[in-house]
């Protein structure tokens, strides 16, 4: 399996990845470079790649080639040991022995190398493409963080989760599932944290459950998890899109407005889960006594699909309605609504696609990163009551 992406929190939309088994992982120094590794150019070492368009689907990549004086430095290990190759804007560069670089976002990126410090008189550019080919709409992965105020080791996956960088963030919605506190939300089995755990196989808290796919309770650092986002998305490519029409809280009754397209067609489901964020406790285990992300409410297919799956046609948008009774808050600003898309891959229920607005508000379709305007914009609306003619037999 090729590598993880690895990211700091920079302001870069930028990701690389190993292919045809190279480690391509990348990494950013958090402390100052010995004296060896402080870069000039050297006009000897001249950098190259095999190509400088690549497809934006995690898998086609661009092979670098650096020479010092006519000598290839990068088939040999012991000359590649000292090579680097880096982003020349953000200075992130990719890992010890990496050679290869592939993306899963569109964008221009710009590569300079060095070698024992000394830096390539040159750079070279690659563009990657075509992301839209391969996920026509933007995926919000959900991260379902199962934790508990009570919870000493909680907190790093908090921290983890809310670090994150910001291009990845954009890829990712994080909902906090609590046990035995006063944010559980009751089941048959105990609470829905601990019915999830168990469900999943999990062993102890804190673990992350990503899409109701997998369960990943090591990674907690912002550079780990962004991994585990960036995996995803690359295997894992959106089916459909989610929108977020409305939400409006009328006295106790809230309503949600949402919609979905299929790029393909087939058997989803909608779902929803309402958080609360900014909540203040002083009995827990967070540093500063605040908790987000809190789910405080969802709909019964929560953590697998029922008996309300739809059935669609590529492209033709189907809408439903939520109505949520007796909901009592009054503190709308530090409420937010999740709407998703649960569907069935290889016979395993995950979620395909969500979206999140603020309540009060609404969310479109989250595009892919791309260079011809938004995909899918001229899909047919139609309501459930007239899609009957076009269901899928």
């Amino acid at each position: 399996m090729k590598s993880f992406v690895r990211y700091i929190a920079i302001a870069l939309a930028f990701m690389a990845v190993g292919c045809h088994g190279d480690v391509n992982d990348l990494v950013v120094e958090n402390t100052k470079p010995s004296p060896d590794e402080e870069t000039t150019e050297n006009n000897g070492l001249v950098l190259s790649v095999d190509k400088n368009t690549v497809e934006a689907d995690g898998v086609d990549c661009v092979t670098f080639s650096l020479t010092l004086d006519g000598q290839e430095l990068t088939t040999n290990d012991t000359t590649l040991a000292n090579v680097y190759f880096k982003h020349e804007k953000s200075g992130v560069r990719l890992e010890r022995y990496a050679t290869t670089f592939s993306a899963v976002k569109n964008g221009d990126y710009s590569f300079v190398a060095t070698y024992k410090g000394q830096q390539s008189a040159n750079s070279v550019q690659v563009k990657a493409v075509n992301r839209e080919k391969y996920e026509p709409y933007g995926q919000k992965v959900m991260v379902y963080d199962l934790t508990g105020a009570w919870c000493p080791n909680c907190p790093s996956m908090t921290a983890g989760l809310a670090n994150v960088d910001q291009m990845w963030k954009d890829n990712m919605i994080v909902l906090a599932v609590h046990n035995g506190d006063q944010w559980a939300i009751p089941t048959s089995d105990g609470d829905l944290g601990q019915t999830m755990l168990g469900r999943i196989g999990g062993q102890g808290y804190p673990s992350c459950v990503y899409d109701l796919q997998y369960l990943n309770g090591n990674a907690r650092s912002p550079i780990d998890i962004a991994e585990v986002i960036e995996q995803h998305i690359t295997n894992y490519p959106a089916t459909c899109g989610v929108k977020i029409e409305s939400t409006k809280l009328e006295g106790t009754t809230l309503t949600i407005e949402a919609a979905m397209t299929s790029a393909t067609g087939g058997e989803y489901e909608f779902g929803y889960a309402i958080l609360l964020d900014n909540q203040y406790y002083s009995g827990g285990t967070a540093p500063d006594g605040i908790y987000s992300d809190i789910v405080i409410n969802t709909s019964d297919n929560f953590l697998a699909m029922t008996n309300s799956k739809i059935t669609t046609v590529a492209n033709i948008e189907r809408t439903k309605t939520f109505t949520i009774k007796d909901f009592n808050r009054t503190d709308i600003e530090n409420i937010r609504v999740v709407v998703f898309a649960l569907t069935k891959r290889n016979g395993v229920v995950m979620v395909d696609n969500a979206n999140v607005c603020q309540l009060g508000q609404s969310a479109d379709y989250m595009a892919v990163e791309h260079y011809n305007g938004i995909p899918m914009q001229n899909v047919k609306v139609i309501d459930n009551k007239n899609f009957t003619d076009l269901w899928l037999k």
